[in-house]
């Protein structure tokens, strides 16, 4: 009988044994497949933010350009006005002499 009661206790315990074991190994895989899950999620993650710069980057390449001809176009708009206005008092002074001229015609 004693040899049965250790048969059946090696049973159980081999059992249990067992078990723990295929717990132990599951669990240890499953961390593993939780690890590569997050990987897979993180490298998904950097590969959208990536692109995500990229575009970014193509925008405000396009801005600066926008910007810089806007400014290109304000500078030049600039000088003609001053050459305009130059022009504009040069005709001004001009009409103020001959409106002299023609006063001082009338008066004699």
């Amino acid at each position: 009988m004693e040899s049965g009661v250790i048969a059946l206790l090696s049973a159980v315990f081999g059992g249990i044994g067992v078990k723990l074991a295929e717990g132990f190994l599951f669990n240890k895989n499953r961390k593993l497949d939780e690890a590569s899950a997050i990987r897979l999620e993180l490298r998904e993650e950097v590969k959208s933010m990536r692109a995500l710069i990229k575009e970014l980057s193509d925008d405000l390449d396009a801005w600066k350009n926008k910007y810089y001809n806007l400014l290109d176009e304000h500078n030049a708009l600039r000088a003609e006005y001053s050459e305009l206005k130059e022009k504009h008092e040069g005709l001004e002074k001009e009409v103020v002499r001959l409106r002299a001229e023609v006063a001082t015609k009338r008066d004699n």
